[in-house]
């Protein structure tokens, strides 16, 4: 599972939630692999993109300066695999 930092989900609860609802079930031997994804941006004026974390209160960009930026990656909680066996 990939979470970005700005997608509003609290990694670490999410992991408590999951085990303590695995437990007892088919499921209790199951794993939740989580990779945090940090802010990707892209400038719009220079085309380059940038990583930013959270706790950046600004963003601009780090080749050119600018703050004319779309952000790309980091907003999303996305499930990428699944295996069942």
């Amino acid at each position: 599972m990939k979470i970005g930092v700005m997608s509003g989900v609290e990694a670490h609860l999410l992991k408590i939630a999951f085990d303590t609802f695995k437990e007892g079930t088919l499921c209790s031997d199951a794993e939740l692999e989580m990779i945090i994804q940090p802010i990707i941006a892209k400038c719009r004026i220079c085309k380059k993109k940038s990583r930013f974390e959270k706790n950046e209160i600004f963003y601009e960009c780090k080749h050119c300066g600018d703050v004319d930026l779309d952000i790309v990656d980091g907003e999303d909680m996305i499930l990428m695999r699944l295996d069942m066996k």
